[in-house]
């Protein structure tokens, strides 16, 4: 397997775990991540497979940060732009409606 095709599958590891909130697999995954986008450097896809490659985890990167999200509002906190606020827990339902 090629180190494209070993990324597309990575992707979809990460998505798993993404939706499983399995940090300890997002850590695993991203190690893995690093070393098959250093191989694919050197010896880059069709077009067409990068694109999809980027697409996917562009997608896995949305699902990170709205997750990260979610748990700051949970744990009672908003960040802008590296400030942290603290605020009441559960505040989070009141704005989201």
């Amino acid at each position: 397997m090629n180190s494209a095709d070993q990324l597309a599958t990575l992707l979809a590891d990460e998505e798993v775990a993404l939706r499983d909130g399995d940090a300890q697999a997002l850590l695993s995954l991203a190690q893995h991540k690093e070393v098959l986008l250093k191989a694919l450097q050197s010896d880059p896809p069709a077009k067409e497979v990068l694109l999809e490659l980027l697409q996917t985890n562009r997608r896995n990167g949305l699902l990170a940060r709205s997750g990260l999200s979610l748990l700051n509002q949970v744990l009672g906190a908003t960040s802008g732009y590296g400030i942290v606020k603290a605020r009441p827990s559960g505040q989070f339902l009141c704005e989201t409606i």
